[in-house]
Parts: structure tokens; C-alpha cells; sequence
């Protein structure tokens, strides 16, 4: 399987203080991986590098055959990876549909003057993405009036509407109830399909069920990587993130 991103011993050093310490991750094309580890441990840092969100000392990213190493934000979404934040970030003033379609069109300049340029093909993208994360009932519905996992769903479908090859995602069930939860794993499921993916999550659970593969970051260093079954009898992992009961208690 060929490799869609390499990370090769990247540095992040923030004034002495290294956040990511000589980290390195590969990334086959289709893969779900998954990035855990105690809080503070670098694993949003990591994410901030491949976006360009933030620069790397030392070290290079490698995606799709190309260096994108400290290359703006702009130029690293075109090349195609989108990324979800921690926090949804939807114009709550607006339905469902409207903020699909300033996402669409977010190069056409103040979205409240275009939402009236709604053509066929939007609009049929605009509602196999609703329909693909589980909103096309909530088209006409204010965004401000979505549940919690709602509006996770709708930053979901932000970002795949652009149609990234790469989606980094972090903290996606941050927040959710145990049944929007169990929705999204469904989602992410279907996600992976089509899409190479990189999740940082807490929810243990919630990675055991949608990980090809995990890798788990400790001070800003790769600790262990491999299949769930192998990270939860990790003894490092165990003593660094998960505790003695393993996987399910983390």
C-alpha cells in the first residue's frame, strides 16, 4: 500500500521547550490511523504541523510525494488536507444547508450575498453530504438549535465537502452522548472508505472501533504503535496513558 504522508523526525520547540521531540509517522493511503496519549503530549501539536497551523523546527512532512514542510495553510489545504478543530466552528446564525454551501463557496467573498447563487450541483452535493453525516433532515434547521453532536457532524461535513484526500480530526467525540457517539462511529466507518484519515480521541472505546491503527504519543515522542490488541498490553502504554486495566478503562 503506498504512503500518503511521512513525517520524518520532526521537532517542535516552543523556547526550549520541545512539544514534539524527533517524531516520526507514516501514513498509508486509506488508513484510519489514530493518535493517543496523556494530555500534553503532543498529539494536537502534530496535527497543527501537517495542517500548517503551526511550524516545525526541524524535520519534514512529506505528503502525496510533495515536501510541504512549514508551507503556509492555504497552499496545504489545496494540495488536499482538511482539518476538523477541537471546536466546531459553524456560523450558528445560519441553517445546516447555508453553511454547506459558504463551505462550497468560502472563495466567493461575504456569504450572506451569496447564498442566493444556490445552483443544481450544490445542491445535490450539498444533500449527499447531509445525508452521508446523518443531517439531511436538519438542511433547513438554524445551526445554533443543532445538539452538541449535531454540529460535530456538520464540522465533519464542512471538511469533506471539500473533498480532502487527507482528514485530520481532533477530539471528534469530545462532548457527545453515548448514542451520538455510537452514530459517529458508524460514520467513521463509512468516512474511511473514501478517505485516509488521522484522529487524535480520548474515547478509548471509540478507537478501539474505528482504528486500523494507533499510535500513541508520550512528551512529544511516538511511544508505541500497532493494532488496538497490541497497545492495550503494552506495558509502556499502560504505565504512560492507559492504566492498568487497559483500553476499555482509559
Amino acid at each position: 500500500m503506498d504512503q500518503i504522508l511521512n513525517l520524518k523526525s520532526i521537532v517542535v520547540d516552543f523556547e526550549g521547550f520541545k512539544a514534539v521531540n524527533e517524531f516520526d509517522l507514516s501514513i498509508n493511503d486509506g488508513e484510519l490511523r489514530c493518535l493517543i496519549g496523556p494530555n500534553g503530549a503532543g498529539k494536537t501539536t502534530v496535527l497543527d504541523i501537517i495542517c500548517g497551523k503551526t511550524k516545525c523546527s526541524s524535520g519534514n512532512v512529506i505528503f502525496n510525494n510533495h515536501d510541504i514542510t512549514n508551507k503556509e495553510e492555504h497552499i496545504i489545504s489545496r494540495r488536499g488536507i482538511g482539518r476538523k478543530f477541537q471546536i466546531p466552528s459553524v456560523f450558528k446564525e445560519l441553517t445546516v444547508k447555508e453553511n454547506l454551501y459558504v463551505a462550497l463557496n468560502s472563495d466567493l467573498g461575504f456569504f450572506k450575498n451569496v447564498l442566493k447563487f444556490f445552483n443544481s450541483s450544490d445542491q445535490n452535493k450539498i444533500e449527499e453530504v447531509a445525508e452521508f453525516v446523518g443531517l439531511k433532515d436538519e438542511l433547513d434547521k438554524t445551526a445554533q438549535f443543532l445538539s452538541h453532536g449535531q454540529t460535530q457532524w456538520l464540522e465533519i461535513a464542512l471538511v469533506v465537502l471539500k473533498e480532502p484526500k487527507l482528514v485530520l480530526m481532533d477530539e471528534p467525540t469530545a462532548g457527545m452522548t453515548n448514542y451520538e457517539t455510537g452514530l459517529t462511529v458508524k460514520l467513521f466507518n463509512k468516512l474511511k472508505e473514501t478517505r485516509t484519515l488521522i484522529v487524535v480521541e480520548h474515547d478509548m472505546g471509540f478507537v478501539k472501533e474505528i482504528s486500523d491503527v494507533i499510535s500513541v504519543m508520550h512528551q512529544g515522542k511516538l511511544l508505541a504503535e500497532g493494532k488496538a490488541q497490541t497497545i492495550e498490553k503494552d506495558a509502556k502504554v499502560k504505565e504512560a496513558y492507559l492504566g492498568k486495566k487497559g483500553i476499555t478503562n482509559a
